[in-house]
């Protein structure tokens, strides 16, 4: 009885296609797992009194968009349709935010210029990013995974 029902359900749900798989993973651990790691590590460091008085709750802000990203992409590559739409606000949102973040570092001044070319290339990841993690998304393809 309990087998059938468990081939019934794998011969419905599609395979999860590879691309699921490579922007899940690359989601969940570079716009979460590290970032909520290197920051946690300015919260703990010795200099972290200085920074949290200016930018304390933006910090705070970062942490939970990061651990939303972490979730939704794990709730996105177990298919679920809802978490996907989540990934991709979050993932977005994080990206256009550290494009925004850099051009405004480069317009202030303040950037040291030998890291300007890094920080242009983060500015341009910033839109492109996005750009293809919803068109895969989004794709017919990719959508018939995340039949609920």
């Amino acid at each position: 009885m309990v087998e059938s029902t468990v081939s019934e359900y794998t011969r419905s749900r599609p395979r999860r296609p590879l691309g699921v798989w490579v922007l899940t993973v690359y989601g969940a651990n570079f716009a979460g797992i590290i970032p909520f790691g290197l920051s946690i590590y300015l919260l703990v460091s010795e200099e972290s009194s200085k920074f949290l008085d200016s930018a304390g709750f933006g910090l705070f802000l970062s942490l939970a968009l990061n651990v939303g990203v972490f979730i939704a992409a794990f709730r996105t590559w177990q298919g679920k349709d809802r978490a996907r739409i989540v990934f991709l606000i979050l993932i977005t949102l994080y990206y256009a935010l550290v494009a925004v973040n850099n051009y405004q570092l480069m317009s202030s001044g303040s950037a040291v210029s030998s890291e300007t070319s890094r920080m242009w290339g983060r500015v341009f990841r910033g839109f492109l990013y996005p750009v293809i993690f919803i068109w895969y998304f989004l794709r017919a393809e990719t959508r018939k995974f995340f039949r609920e």
